[in-house]
């Protein structure tokens, strides 16, 4: 598969100070972020044992972006976006150092656990539209946008190669109290560095936030080339990404492993989703990320069964590390496809979607892993995952060329 190719392409956006700062501040937030979320797996996992309790609070901290995200841009649409994406960063300072309290002070039982988990994922419902949304605003040069947005899920994906093995670093040496206690001081950079940038007085949405939370829904539904990426991206993360909430019980019960190896494990999946967001940074061109986004969410099912199949460590790092790349390359070329798609009056609502797609349907599909792997077994679970993202995407792969 030969894709338009070029390096200037991929890093335009860093010729932009303000994009700069964003980058910098965006680094820390994500890389705290990561940690924090292997920090509170290991530590349900730790005090329960429970696998229904792991999708349980996985689907907390996911679902309200399901729920809560498509009235989010609605929302976002008639704000200043800068100014409310520095509110919400305090609030999940906030948030993590309450949660470092809590668990210092071991009151950090399965309902509190899962009460905090729910507080971030309606806190994140706007975070992640407002940070995807403000963009473009930090670029004065739209042809510089793709590259922006291949350079933040390159940027969220280094991170997640880094921060899990740092987390189970952390862990091992430290406390979960301590993972949660350094994502709230990376919230901070962030909000200082939206304070420094100069944005264009914003544009926003007029009239009642449900009438434009319908007219979004509208446009998305009528706009093939907006429907079709957004049923498989809600496909793919029904299925593909869910298999996070799995690591915690392939390490201890698969591998016989600690908290080093969930860290590892989870590493490994983040290696090669940093991988696929450079293979997407470096190429160009709406309609050739299109056919890519088609073609891998092929190999991310396959990667789903080989986690079912091999029980060795080896193996499981390498069936990782292709299923972060697929599923990574999948989620952010539907993001870069969207927003080239979308006109920007609309944006804000399209992207919402997207984030209610992306994370609410993870959300969902970490509830049916979890419950899966306790009724039957972990390896089943990965099984049926993987069965059922191939059959979506050969569907979707039909449509597309009766089209």
């Amino acid at each position: 598969m030969k894709l338009p190719f070029s390096w200037s392409g991929a890093l335009m956006a860093l010729r932009y100070p303000n994009f700069r700062k964003y980058f910098l501040g965006q680094a820390l937030s994500i890389l705290g972020s990561w940690i924090q979320r292997v920090a509170l797996s290991w530590l349900v996992y730790r005090i329960t044992g429970s696998a229904s309790l792991l999708g349980l609070v996985a689907f907390a901290a996911l679902a309200p972006q399901l729920l809560i995200g498509p009235w989010a841009g609605a929302w976002i649409d008639q704000r200043d976006k800068r100014r409310t994406l520095i509110t919400v960063e305090l609030l999940l300072t906030a948030h993590a150092a309450i949660l470092a309290g809590l668990t210092l002070l071991g009151w950090a039982t399965p309902i509190p656990i899962v009460l905090m988990a729910l507080t971030q994922g309606i806190l994140s419902s706007f975070e992640g539209p407002l940070r995807l949304s403000l963009i473009s605003s930090f670029l004065s040069d739209a042809q510089a946008l793709p590259s922006g947005l291949s350079l933040n899920a390159m940027l969220a994906n280094g991170a997640r190669f880094i921060g899990p093995p740092m987390a189970g670093f952390l862990l091992h040496w430290t406390s979960e109290s301590t993972c949660f206690l350094l994502n709230a001081l990376s919230c901070l950079p962030l909000a200082w560095a939206l304070t420094q940038v100069d944005t264009p007085r914003p544009g926003t949405a007029q009239g009642r936030t449900r009438d434009a939370f319908v007219a979004g829904l509208r446009f998305a539904r009528q706009t093939p080339r907006v429907l079709q990426p957004l049923l498989l991206l809600a496909a793919l993360n029904l299925t593909g990404s869910s298999y996070a909430v799995l690591l915690p019980i392939v390490a201890r019960e698969l591998l016989h492993g600690d908290a080093h190896l969930l860290g590892m494990l989870w590493g490994a999946a983040g290696f090669g989703a940093l991988a696929g967001t450079i293979v997407l940074a470096l190429h160009q061109g709406v309609e050739a990320i299109s056919r890519a986004v088609g073609r891998f969410a092929f190999l991310a099912a396959l990667a789903l069964v080989a986690c079912a199949l091999f029980r060795s460590q080896t193996m499981m790092y390498t069936s990782l590390v292709v299923l972060g790349f697929s599923v990574a390359l999948c989620n952010a070329g539907i993001n870069i496809l969207l927003q080239e798609i979308s006109p920007p009056e609309f944006k804000g609502r399209i992207i919402a979607l997207f984030y209610a797609i992306r994370f609410g349907l993870d959300a969902v599909g970490s509830l049916l892993a979890g419950f899966v792997a306790s009724l039957l077994n972990v390896s089943q679970s990965f099984l049926l995952e993987g069965l059922l993202l191939f059959l979506s995407a050969l569907l979707l792969q039909r449509l597309r060329q009766e089209r």
